[in-house]
């Protein structure tokens, strides 16, 4: 079985996929050009996701769910980010879970207010010398990618 763990966000969306609760893959979607305006970029979003689906055979999505207790202006793309997931998951018939960011970084840290530094931290050696092989900065994701294992991990802790 695999599962697509996804920590969503419009400008570094990181992503991992499990198998069988192994590692399987691991990237992050970003915009093609920064400079797009938000509905552009979530359709490239959307495409890039369902790409994922189907060429890597997914059988279920977990992802972070919505923080209500932020008020910003990215609450509302990621409200949008968040639905076009479930529409995902309804058109490709796929099981879907979701779980509160503090759960996550509990899980992972000890701590509901852990900071991204503090989560990717909590990684495995291996895992975190795996996530530098291909994302060496900030900037290129590894925090995304690491909210992303630790959402995966969640999942399976709880199966």
């Amino acid at each position: 079985m695999r599962v697509l763990a996804i920590d969503p966000s419009l400008s570094s969306l990181g992503y991992c996929i499990f198998e069988n609760g192994l590692l399987y893959d691991f990237g992050t979607i970003q915009p093609l050009n920064k400079n797009d305006e938000q509905h552009i970029k979530l359709y490239q979003l959307t495409n890039r996701l369902q790409q994922i689906i189907t060429e890597e055979n997914i059988d279920k999505v977990v992802l972070e769910g919505l923080s209500f207790g932020s008020i910003s202006t990215s609450v509302r793309i990621l409200g949008a980010i968040y639905f076009q997931i479930l529409i995902l998951c309804h058109i490709n018939n796929l099981e879907w879970e979701e779980f509160a960011p503090t759960s996550v970084k509990k899980s992972a840290t000890g701590s509901g207010k852990a900071k991204k530094p503090d989560m990717w931290k909590a990684l495995p050696d291996k895992i975190q010398q795996k996530f530098e092989s291909r994302y060496k900065t900030i900037s290129s994701g590894k925090y995304d990618i690491a909210d992303a294992y630790h959402i995966g991990n969640l999942y399976y802790k709880n199966n």
